[in-house]
């Protein structure tokens, strides 16, 4: 069974990415339910994160950030720069683990960079682009029609784990909507 939901584009966006990470937890029902919504989601919304994406210019900055990062990051077995993982609030940061050796180059080379008008120009253009998108996001409502889920097919003993927990969260807090009571 379809309904016609009515939210902020933001709250979509919160609700897909709920949905994503609950797209593995077990039960047919429940996972072609969670498939059905986030198929429906991204067809709806992609138009809306590709105008939201990042301008040209500041996507050529972060190409040449990039090259200084990987120029001075520590180098696995393969040759590949090591990235580190850091949580991040409810997200994680992946960065390049920096030599120490040349911390002071990596430093230099990359306030250089970054101090060039065509950088700073390029960072205020993407975050006019960012600060329209949010308002945009933030403020405008759209109706989506979705799949309703059982609240008696969602695999709460899979959600037990503590492992689980956050992703039961999400999924939660963002599909209250769509979690129907059981038929």
């Amino acid at each position: 069974m379809k309904r016609d939901i009515t939210k902020k584009i933001k709250e979509f966006l919160d609700m897909e990415i709920g949905l994503q990470r609950v797209s593995d937890a077990p039960g047919f029902k429940f996972s072609i339910s969670v498939a059905q919504n986030i198929k429906i989601l991204s067809a709806e919304l992609e138009v809306i994160k590709t105008k939201g994406s990042k301008c040209e210019e500041w996507t050529k900055e972060e190409m040449e950030i990039n090259k200084i990062q990987v120029k001075y990051a520590k180098k696995d077995i393969g040759g590949n720069p090591v990235i580190i993982t850091e949580p991040y609030g409810e997200y994680f940061l992946h960065k390049y683990d920096i030599l120490e050796d040349k911390a002071k180059e990596f430093r230099e080379e990359y306030e250089a960079l970054t101090s060039l008008k065509r950088h700073k120009d390029a960072m205020k253009k993407q975050k006019e682009i960012e600060e329209q998108y949010n308002k945009f996001i933030t403020e405008e409502e759209i109706t989506i029609s979705l799949h309703e889920i059982p609240d008696s097919c969602v695999p709460l003993a899979y959600f037990d784990c503590e492992e689980h927990v956050p992703a039961l969260k999400a999924f939660v807090s963002s599909c209250i909507d769509i979690i129907g009571s059981s038929e």
